[in-house]
């Protein structure tokens, strides 16, 4: 573990100053331990069964982040194969989605910057099974077929004068 020091003089005006001091305390490289403090001062592990269930929970994290991931897919195949435009429903829970996504990989990369290794590992596991479940649901439901867009799109340009026009220029 290093301990970081950074000192700074700050002006406060009227010819006064004061000294500033920063301390962290922090890895710099990957280590293995029992003793990981988290992202909050008061989560901080003491044995190695601390971390053993850190590393489940991270693993949980990862798994239902590639869930949400597979879930907004799903809902976006499903809307685009419908033509139906988006409900306000439908999309408040897409953004609901997002923004879960957005905080568990977050949470996740904060974890991750306590440099352990087993939480490492964990997160990569953790995704690694979570495509696994998640992935195929992902892979079936593509949100549009790309031969039919290549065809809708060569019908416009053949009945639309200025498509054509525009596409001789470029």
């Amino acid at each position: 573990m290093c301990t970081f020091t950074c000192t700074e003089i700050q002006k406060t005006g009227l010819g006064r100053s004061r000294r500033i001091t920063i301390t962290m305390d922090g890895h710099v490289a990957f280590y293995v331990g029992s003793r990981v403090q988290m992202f909050i001062k008061s989560v901080q592990t003491q044995s190695t069964s601390d971390v053993v269930l850190c590393t489940i929970f991270v693993v949980f994290l990862s798994v239902v982040l590639e869930g949400l991931k597979s879930c907004r897919v799903v809902i976006s195949a499903e809307n685009s194969r419908c033509r139906r435009p988006n409900s306000t429903m439908n999309h408040l829970f897409l953004t609901l989605c997002h923004t879960l996504q957005v905080g568990l990989a977050d949470t996740i990369m904060l974890v991750l910057m306590t440099y352990n290794v087993w939480l490492f590992l964990g997160a990569l596991f953790g995704a690694g099974l979570g495509y696994y479940l998640y992935g195929w649901i992902s892979t079936t439901n593509k949100p549009v077929d790309k031969t039919q867009s290549l065809q809708t799109q060569s019908d416009e340009t053949q009945s639309n004068p200025r498509v054509m026009a525009r596409e001789t220029t470029v």
